[in-house]
């Protein structure tokens, strides 16, 4: 065949549609390879651990700033322990029964309380107490902090649908109510992806709103499909990126969403499982932990089929928190630790 030779046309776009379907089948296979690493990943879990227990009250929420320290509410109390090791664990009392719970810095804890009072302690010294008012809004639901500098809850006071923004080291704060004259009930979960983004859920109206913490604007208001067997429905949620959440119902349902989108019905797939869920928490985009209360832990990539299901040796787990892309830690009402090992990809 001479050197210069050029194919005619025909065979020329036989050649292309050739490649276009060598090119397709290759991203198929790639998509195939990437649905079966994210649904393949199965979880390990040990414990249990003991962690003790401040007043024998049940043991919720918890936060872990690093996969060696995690902080639980206990009652009027607060442990922290190390979920890796059996070292002893530090308990401290607390003035008031809380809300909500988070720690940005292994040295900086804050919770909510009823009443409209943020604690912000340090939680390896149990002297080391500030304790602050929330100005009105007096009935906190859930608390995050998206730096150590910046902390956000939400809940109601005189008026209903309030948001209150604060330095958990000075106690500098900033008040607002959501504008909105159809009032919000924030009752399911609270996520800060970033400062200027958080997402609240909404139990009575069925939506999560995303809003601005320091200026209250709501950014988004998307549709929350829930199956509503108990009250509240809204049971948890986690936002693993900017552009992904994940909420979780009391009837084993999982919503997966974009918090800066607005859809009216939004997006909801069955876990199957057929008992209650109480909490949810995210390694990374490709892997969250989904709690109930009669001991089963549930582990699966957001929006996928086939969750994996680890019944442990307790009665009920309470709370869940994964400090890592590899771990996740789950606690239960009588004071005992799991630890949850996700694979590497």
């Amino acid at each position: 065949m001479p050197a210069d030779w050029i194919a005619p046309i025909g065979v020329r776009r036989a050649r292309v549609r050739g490649l276009a379907v060598v090119a397709a089948v290759c991203a198929v296979a790639a998509a195939l390879t990437f649905l079966v690493s994210a649904a393949s990943a199965r979880v390990s879990w040990s414990g249990p651990r003991t962690i003790g227990a401040s007043s024998g009250q049940s043991v919720t929420p918890i936060a872990c700033p690093s996969v060696h320290q995690c902080t639980v509410l206990d009652g009027p109390g607060a442990v922290t322990f190390d979920p890796a090791s059996s070292l002893p664990s530090v308990d401290r009392s607390l003035p008031a029964e809380e809300n909500g719970l988070a720690c940005p810095l292994t040295t900086l804890c804050t919770a909510v309380t009823d009443g409209g009072r943020e604690l912000s302690f340090d939680p390896e010294r149990p002297r080391a107490l500030r304790s602050r008012s929330l100005g009105r809004l007096y009935e906190p639901s859930g608390v995050a902090c998206p730096s150590s500098r910046e902390c956000v809850t939400v809940g109601d006071g005189p008026e209903v649908g309030l948001e209150v923004a604060y330095d958990p080291l000075t106690g500098t704060r900033v008040g607002h109510r959501f504008r909105d004259p159809d009032a919000f009930t924030f009752t399911g979960g609270l996520a800060c992806p970033t400062r200027t983004e958080c997402v609240a859920l909404d139990d009575l109206n069925e939506i999560a709103i995303t809003f601005s913490p320091l200026s209250g604007r709501v950014l988004v208001q998307t549709g929350v499909p829930i199956k509503r067997y108990s009250a509240p429905a809204l049971a948890g949620l986690a936002c693993p990126g900017l552009r992904l959440c994940v909420a979780v119902d009391s009837g084993s349902d999982e919503s997966v969403f974009d918090p800066l989108i607005s859809h009216p019905r939004g997006h909801g797939r069955r876990i199957n499982h057929p008992g209650t869920l109480v909490g949810v928490a995210c390694a990374s985009e490709r892997e969250c932990v989904a709690i109930d209360p009669r001991g089963f832990a549930l582990s699966g990539a957001p929006g996928r089929r086939g969750w994996q299901a680890n019944r442990l040796s307790t009665s009920g787990l309470t709370g869940v928190a994964c400090p890592s892309a590899s771990e996740c830690v789950v606690v239960d009402g009588t004071g005992e630790a799991y630890v949850g090992r996700i694979p590497a990809d």
